[in-house]
């Protein structure tokens, strides 16, 4: 190699270092605030823009809840984006580079659990003595738990000793014995 050779190599070098030193700005990484009360299936927008001296950004999710498959969508931008499939924390981490080292942030992004709908379906009638079939099948939950159910007798004709049989499944019954 000549002496020129290592010259400009040498010119190259300093050069990279010296342009982040003279814009002041360090490389740094920013993956944006935590975010909590996000739900299941809206979209979770992150933003790495505060990071400083950065040229690469890399995304990735560190941390999910059981079971869940999400991914995020556009991972090498400065703003990529996730829908929450489930319930619970999700961390995401954010590397940036600048040719020469990287730098790393997390985010953590935490749902909210919100309310199922209970659906006992359509109102039920029958003779004395027969049994009639409660279902909640028309019941959901937004956030994708898992339902759990009680069934209580809340109005019944005076004298009535009728009782919910499967009080906690998702179909129960009960034997009409009074008119």
């Amino acid at each position: 190699m000549s002496r020129s050779s290592r010259f400009v190599v040498c010119v190259l070098l300093l050069v990279g270092i010296s342009m982040g030193l003279l814009s002041g700005r360090a490389l740094s990484a920013d993956a944006g605030p935590d975010q909590s009360g996000v739900f299941v299936g809206s979209t979770v927008n992150l933003s790495g823009a505060g990071s400083a001296g950065a040229t690469t950004y890399a995304w990735t999710l560190t941390q999910r809840p059981a079971g869940s498959t999400t991914v995020l969508l556009n991972p090498t931008s400065v703003t990529p984006a996730f829908i929450p499939d489930r319930r619970g924390t999700f961390i995401v981490k954010l590397t940036v580079g600048d040719g020469l080292t990287t730098a790393s942030d997390t985010v953590v992004i935490t749902t909210a659990n919100r309310a199922p709908t209970a659906n006992a379906g359509s109102d039920l009638s029958g003779e004395v003595g027969d049994r009639v079939t409660l279902s909640g099948e028309g019941s959901s939950d937004p956030d994708n738990d898992k339902i759990t159910y009680k069934w209580q007798l809340v109005s019944a004709p005076p004298t009535n000793v009728g009782v919910v049989t499967n009080a906690n499944k998702q179909k129960a019954s009960l034997t009409l014995d009074r008119p």
